[in-house]
């Protein structure tokens, strides 16, 4: 492994860390209408007011590392060295490229499995729920049915 190599597997790690440090976050208000509440940290989830919490958008979490091991695998791929891809080399030469390789092969299985079961319909109904008119958080608190109870 040469130093670019190295470099390019510690920005992969580091990346990895990072978006599992401040994942996507959503917020499911009703069935069928899922806000999108940006990124945070993961011990410090954002807030709306009257106490809604969100929650981790794991489908999108799974999707970026998929796409920063794809995207790391190919720099990989591509920086090494003439002599190795010359000479056929085709083993991985560190057991942590071996790990990444796995890693990425399991959220691969892993995303094609939520696919297959229905989730991906579940996740583009949730986001195609969210295109309605903008409006507001206090627009949407406002608007739901008032607690009669204390009457």
């Amino acid at each position: 492994m040469n130093d670019l190599q190295k470099r390019i597997l510690i920005g992969a790690i580091v990346a990895v860390v990072l978006t599992m440090l401040f994942p996507p976050f959503h917020i499911a208000l009703r069935p069928g209408i899922v806000t999108n509440m940006g990124y945070g940290f993961l011990f410090s989830p954002p807030q709306r007011s009257a106490g809604y919490a969100g929650s981790v958008t794991v489908e999108l979490l799974l999707l970026e590392w998929l796409g920063i091991l794809l995207v790391a695998g190919g720099l990989f791929w591509l920086a090494r060295d003439h002599k190795q891809a010359a000479a056929g080399d085709s083993k991985l030469p560190n057991p942590i490229v071996r790990w990444l390789v796995t890693v990425g092969c399991i959220l691969v299985a892993i995303v094609g499995w939520m696919l297959a079961n229905g989730l991906g319909k579940e996740l583009s109904r949730s986001l195609t729920a969210t295109h309605q008119e903008p409006r507001t958080w206090d627009e949407f608190v406002r608007d739901q049915p008032k607690d009669r109870s204390d009457k």
